[in-house]
Parts: structure tokens; C-alpha cells; sequence
């Protein structure tokens, strides 16, 4: 091949080259006007090479350096046209189509050398491009390139080699190269400058997006409603993601959390977190985990799934204490980008403090509402959700019943086995109750000794049977007392009243059920069913 390099050559003396000079000089103003992505800059470029009668392409390299990626082709007479061929013969794209920078001299040598090379004859290189399976259709396919000169320079950036510009044409010489390299240098600014201005909107749009998000987070307190706005945040960085999950960890254990999918669907999870897979190796390190293609992972090997995409796993931590675990998946193998991860990490810290506070209010909630002692409700909310039953019932013409129930000689037991003892006779009965109670149905300790349930849709048969059967289970359980082991047991009156039939209002329905009560304490160790007086 004949070719020369230059890096400093005599300056442009003919007419001719000082026409091309600047006509590179005013198509290089031209891009740099037009152009504000590198999409633009590309296609500028194009327009530009046309507009000059010769021919090129931009080629960029990859992440690793390895590979030149064709990102724009000018002039479909030469190199497009040849593409075009191989399109048909082995599935390529004349942009998008890429060849190792070591397999092809002249552009490994630009590469590593920062300097341009002049050919006398561009075909011996665009034959290095070709794909190996494609060069025994090299002599047909490189017939516009015959004897054809092009320079080959590169773009540098930052004192980088980015990738190259090929311009090739009939009247091209070596004394050309310096208003090539400088149409170059041209070209790798506006690439630059429009990839900086593309990732400065990026950047924007994801602040806006998490600002978006944020408020979102911090309007609601309820647990479900900060999951599944998570997730909707996590849709927004990665739209063309196939679902999102999260999985909430505490004491070493996964709970789910929240699912959603492409579709807007949420609901159950996609599989249970496996004891050696992903989602419990994120949780236990607290690092991410970052897999473009599953079928090649270790975390995979033994998964015995079908799937053969991709995952994205995060941490959601409160400093180093991780609260849970956001995973994003692909049905396919994907090159997570460094903006995508960056975007995806800033919602995980506003997600992990999001779902703590979900946690601490819920907690908060709850101490509200329960005893203390046996984690039943308390009395103010047992009223509470008496009198929504009662309208409840009233609104549906349906009964509603009540019990109450008091423990026989409580003092008794105390004194024999010790305050603690009785203490963990009222947890253990809690216990109990919650057994032999129905889902529906909300027990509550009402001071003391004494407790009450509400049965939402009871008459009072119905009451008088499940009343019976708690009654039973208590007279019949033996309390262990955890300092002595000693086995005691203790007796409960219990007392019935049903709404509309001896009441019409929660106050009237608690009184009827404790004179009930106060009848059956008389005797002790029964049940007894309010009459409401004639």
C-alpha cells in the first residue's frame, strides 16, 4: 500500500487545495452552528462531506478501546454502497457496523499514534474491514474504492483518541492531510461539546425526575403507596425495563415488598428470592450488582431458569444498614449505561430514607393503637372501630355482637405466682384469643384483666358459639410460669350483647355487654347472654 504519514506537513499551496481548505474550514463552522447532539454532528457531518463531493465516515471507539463503531457514512456511491451489498449478504448495517481496530493497520496505527495516514489506494483497507466471512466477495465489492486516495484521521479529545475520520476522494493528495486533520479537530470538538450539552440535559432531566419522585415519597407515609412510587421512579430511568422489584430486609430476612411490570401491572413477585441468589447476596454485602447478561453469571448458573436478559440488583440503605433491595430487570441482555446506574443509585438513597419513614410511622401507628403489654388494641381504638361497625351495620341492616371478657381471681393468680407471672398470663391469653377468634373479628384489651371482641356480622347464636369455644380453650389451657415452671390455671366470665337487638348505639352495645358480664361474674367461670329488659 502506498501511503505517507503526516503530522506537520507544508502548508496547502495550490488553488485546489486552498479551495478545499476552506471549504472544510466554512463546513466545519457550518457543523459546529448546527449541531447540539452528537446525533446532529453526525448527520451534519454527512451532509457536509456531501456537499464537497467526497466521501467518509466517523467511526468511534468503544468503552474498552478495542473496537470502531462506523457511526456515520457519507456519500453512498463508496462505502455505503458496499455496506449495503454485505447488508444483504451477512445481516450488517452501514451505521452501527464495527471491526476490530488490531485487525485493520492503518486504523490501529492512527489509533495508537494520534497522527494521520495518507493511502494512494483506500481498497487494501476497507478489505482489512471486511468481516472475515465477507472477504471472498472482496474483488466485487471493492470496485468503487479501486486506486481511490483517502486520508485517515483522528478525532481527539482531551488528549484522547475518541475515534477516527475517514474522508476519501479522486483528487486527494497527502498535501491535503493538515485541512483534514484540522476539519478533524473541528469534528471532535463539536462531538464533545454536544455529548457534555447531552449529558448536562441528561443530568437536568434526571434532577427533575427525582425531584418528581421525591415529592412523591414524601406525601404519602403508608408503605405500599412509597414502594410502588419507587418503582414508577425506577421506570422512568429505564423505560424499556421488563419489571422492578423490591424486597424489604430486616433481621437478616427478605420480605417482599412491592412489584410492577412494563405493562403497569403490580402484584406478586417474579420468584422468590433464592438463600444463595442475587437479591440475598445484595442484602448481605450491601453492594450492587450489575449483570448484562444472566445466562453468563455465576448467580445464574444453577437458577434453571428460561429467562436470558438481564438485572440490575441495588441496596437501599440508611447509612450502612441496608433496608432493602431494588432489583430491575431485562428480557433481554443489556448494556447497563453509566448515566442509567447513576440515576438508579440517587433514587435508591431517596427510596431507603422514603421506606424508613413508611416503617417508623407504621411502627408509631401501631404503638397508638396497641397495648403495650399484650400487642391487642387499645381501648381507644377498640371505640373507634366499634363505632365504624356499628354504622357499618346500620347502613346494611346487619347485626353486630360483642364480648366481654374478665378473668377470674386475677389478683389471686397474682399473689400465688408473682406480678410477672400474671403478666405473662395476659400475654398468653392475648395469644389465645387471637387463635380462637376469627380474621374478621378485633380484640382489644379493655383495662386490667378484662378484654373485649367485636364480631362484625354476628347475631347472637352465632356469638354464643364462638363465645363458648374461648371460653372452653381458656378453663382448659395450662399457664406455665417461666420462673418456677409451675402449671396454673385460671377461669373467665364472659359476657354477650348483639346490635340492634339489645343496643342501638356503642355506648348502649358496651353497656348491654357488661351487664352481662356482671351477671356471669356473679358465678363466675361462665357465659352469659344480655336480655334487654322488657
Amino acid at each position: 500500500m502506498n501511503e505517507s504519514t503526516s503530522s506537520k506537513p507544508d502548508p496547502p499551496a495550490s488553488g485546489r487545495e486552498l479551495e478545499l481548505l476552506y471549504a472544510l474550514n466554512a463546513a466545519a463552522a457550518s457543523l459546529q452552528r448546527s449541531a447540539h447532539s452528537e446525533a446532529e454532528v453526525l448527520r451534519a457531518f454527512c451532509e457536509q462531506i456531501d456537499g464537497l463531493d467526497l466521501s467518509g465516515n466517523i467511526g468511534l471507539l468503544d468503552q474498552a478501546g478495542e473496537r470502531l463503531v462506523v457511526r456515520a457514512v457519507a456519500q453512498s456511491a463508496l462505502l455505503t454502497k458496499t455496506l449495503s451489498h454485505l447488508e444483504e449478504l451477512l445481516d450488517l448495517r452501514a451505521e452501527g457496523y464495527s471491526f476490530a481496530v488490531a485487525e485493520v493497520d492503518v486504523y490501529r496505527r492512527v489509533v495508537e499514534s494520534g497522527e494521520s495516514i495518507f493511502v494512494l489506494d483506500s481498497s487494501v483497507v476497507v478489505a482489512q474491514m471486511l468481516p472475515k466471512a465477507a472477504r471472498r466477495y472482496a474483488a466485487r465489492l471493492l470496485k468503487p474504492f479501486n486506486a481511490t486516495p483517502a486520508i485517515f484521521a483522528p478525532l481527539i479529545s482531551e488528549g484522547q483518541v475518541q475515534g477516527t475520520l475517514t474522508v476519501s476522494g479522486a483528487g486527494l493528495s497527502v498535501d491535503d492531510v493538515p485541512a483534514i486533520e484540522t476539519f478533524a479537530n473541528h469534528v471532535a470538538v463539536t462531538l464533545r461539546n454536544a455529548r457534555l450539552l447531552e449529558a448536562a440535559q441528561q443530568h437536568a432531566a434526571e434532577l427533575e425526575t427525582l425531584h418528581q419522585v421525591g415529592l412523591t415519597l414524601t406525601s404519602s407515609l403508608d408503605l405500599a403507596d412509597v414502594l410502588n412510587a419507587i418503582l414508577e421512579g425506577a421506570f422512568r430511568f429505564m423505560p424499556h425495563a421488563q419489571d422492578a422489584h423490591i424486597f424489604l430486609y430486616q433481621d437478616d430476612e427478605l420480605a417482599f415488598g412491592a412489584a410492577r411490570w412494563a405493562d403497569g401491572r403490580s402484584g406478586e413477585p417474579f420468584a422468590e428470592p433464592r438463600p444463595d441468589g442475587l437479591t440475598y447476596n445484595i442484602a448481605r454485602t450491601g453492594e450492587a450488582v450489575v449483570i448484562g447478561n444472566v445466562r453468563e453469571h455465576p448467580l445464574y448458573t444453577d437458577a434453571f431458569l428460561d429467562w436470558k436478559g438481564a438485572i440490575v440488583g441495588l441496596p437501599l440503605k440508611i447509612a450502612e444498614r441496608v433496608v432493602g433491595v431494588m432489583n430491575v430487570a431485562y428480557a433481554e441482555p443489556h448494556d447497563f449505561s453509566k448515566a442509567e446506574l447513576r440515576a438508579l443509585r440517587l433514587l435508591g438513597a431517596q427510596a431507603a430514607i422514603a421506606i424508613e419513614n413508611a416503617r417508623l410511622y407504621a411502627v408509631t401507628r401501631l404503638q397508638a393503637i396497641t397495648d403495650g403489654l399484650t400487642g391487642l388494641y387499645n381501648v381507644r381504638h377498640f371505640y373507634a372501630a366499634l363505632e365504624a361497625e356499628i354504622q357499618r351495620s346500620r347502613r346494611y341492616d346487619r347485626p353486630c355482637s360483642l364480648i366481654m371478657l374478665d378473668l377470674d381471681d386475677f389478683k389471686t393468680y397474682n399473689d400465688r405466682y408473682g406480678h410477672l407471672a400474671g403478666d405473662d398470663l395476659l400475654l398468653e391469653l392475648a395469644a389465645l384469643m387471637r387463635e380462637q377468634i376469627r380474621q374478621v373479628d378485633t380484640a382489644a384489651r379493655y383495662g386490667g384483666e378484662e378484654f373485649v371482641v367485636i364480631l362484625p356480622e354476628t347475631d347472637k347464636p352465632q356469638a354464643t358459639l364462638l363465645t363458648e369455644r374461648l371460653w372452653r380453650t381458656i378453663r382448659a389451657h395450662e399457664f406455665v410460669v417461666c420462673e418456677t415452671q409451675e402449671v396454673g390455671q385460671i377461669t373467665a366470665s364472659l359476657g354477650i350483647a348483639t346490635y340492634p337487638q339489645d343496643a342501638q348505639d356503642t355506648q348502649d352495645l358496651v353497656n348491654a355487654a357488661d351487664m352481662a358480664l356482671l351477671q356471669a361474674k356473679r358465678g363466675k367461670d361462665q357465659v352469659q347472654v344480655a336480655v334487654r329488659p322488657e
